[in-house]
């Protein structure tokens, strides 16, 4: 089992990094600042040793970045110094530097390659960026390519083409350069920054929907998930054996050997934890043929926690799952009250408690122990829905994207 080769990996190999807890990362931050003196929201951050609160002092929204477009992707660098926001529908890029809060330069336009999906890399002023392949006059090879970018002087640094269609998901290794991509055109590619070409590719199986592959490595590197959604069917029959998504579990080391765990969630197990999860909000059960609808749905995100036992996956229909991360098998469904959204969920940096963005504008705060919402936040009507959030990986610290971006701290 996955547990069980984890569990083998890590003493197979002793120079893997063991999971570090956010607290942690804090002080090694610290230390490393060379006693310059913090600002206000380093000082609060780096006094923080406890448990996240979010129910006696709930955090607060902090400054608001303006933007002109939903932000369609957030991703922190794994410092937790800055914040790299994307704009699909006018291109645009913004650099957040997290320690004050503000965007640290003018928004970037990308009008050339055009941004759908951004993803920090190991440096500080590098990320991976995928556009949205609408722009007429880009050449096939360009349309779907994910670009290596220097923010520091906006430069593409390499380029890696390969996809022929979009790219639905990035996830670059925690343990060293190579990373991910996940694309509509049934496969998923594993590249290198150091080289244009791909390093390995993924079909996934035959009666997957190409509208819905995703990828993601868990937190030690050693281990990558892909997951694709089957293609629905009218056979009775085929219904009943159960359609649902795959999840297939691989060694990044010996991805050549194929999946070492071939997992799968059928349609009837989560519609029925769905219809489960329903009863439990304290209304009548959601009916069955709804519940078959949802359970339909593609994934449209997933995340390993930061100890690697569990998944977080959000579908179409603002359905979070969380998975166990060694079995594949459903632990918690976490049902937005909005079922005719995305659902836009992560982590917390302690792994207790789940963020899930509404299209209101709200934010529900899951417990993971028991699936249920402690607390609900509001944005203050700073957008009309959330369209993406994240959490630092070194503070704590999250931050919410619909047309503008607010960063959120505790005693903010």
């Amino acid at each position: 089992t996955h547990r069980h080769f984890l569990e083998l990996a890590k003493h197979i190999h002793p120079f893997i990094h063991p999971f570090i807890h956010p607290s942690k990362l804090i002080s090694i931050h610290r230390s490393s600042t060379n006693n310059q003196q913090p600002s206000s929201i380093i000082n609060h951050q780096s006094s923080i040793t406890m448990a996240l609160d979010f129910t006696t002092s709930p955090p607060g929204m902090g400054n608001v970045i303006p933007g002109r477009t939903p932000a369609s992707s957030l991703s922190f660098h794994s410092s937790g110094k800055r914040l790299f926001v994307a704009h699909e529908d006018d291109s645009r890029l913004q650099v957040v530097d997290c320690l004050t809060g503000k965007a640290d330069r003018p928004a970037l336009k990308l009008e050339r390659e055009t941004i759908r999906l951004v993803h920090a890399t190991h440096h500080e002023d590098c990320i991976l960026l995928t556009g949205s392949g609408k722009l007429p006059t880009q050449p096939m090879g360009q349309k779907f390519a994910v670009n290596y970018m220097s923010v520091h002087d906006n430069k593409i640094l390499r380029k890696f083409r390969g996809h022929t269609d979009r790219v639905n998901s990035l996830s670059i290794c925690p343990e060293n350069d190579s990373f991910l991509s996940a694309s509509n055109d049934r496969t998923v590619r594993l590249w290198t920054l150091q080289q244009a070409g791909c390093l390995a590719e993924c079909a996934l199986p035959g009666d997957s929907d190409a509208d819905s592959p995703l990828s993601v490595f868990d937190s030690t590197g050693m281990i990558f998930c892909v997951t694709a959604s089957q293609r629905s069917s009218n056979n009775h029959l085929q219904q009943q054996q159960g359609g649902g998504h795959y999840l297939h579990m691989y060694d990044a080391r010996n991805h050549g050997a194929g999946a070492f765990a071939e997992l799968k969630i059928t349609q009837a197990a989560l519609s029925k934890a769905i219809v489960d999860a329903s009863s439990m909000m304290g209304g009548p059960p959601m009916p069955v043929d709804q519940a078959n609808a949802l359970a339909q749905q593609p994934f449209g995100n997933i995340q390993f926690n930061a100890a690697g036992n569990q998944m977080l996956v959000g579908s179409t229909g603002g359905v979070s799952l969380l998975l166990d991360g060694f079995e594949g098998t459903i632990q918690k469904v976490l049902l937005s009250s909005d079922t005719s959204t995305k659902a836009v969920s992560c982590f917390t940096g302690d792994d207790k408690y789940v963020l899930s963005g509404n299209s209101d504008g709200t934010i529900d705060v899951w417990q993971v122990d028991t699936g249920i919402i402690i607390q609900r936040l509001d944005t203050a009507g700073i957008g009309e829905g959330i369209e993406s959030v994240a959490f630092n990986p070194a503070y704590q610290q999250f931050a919410t994207g619909c047309k503008d971006v607010a960063m959120w701290t505790w005693g903010s």
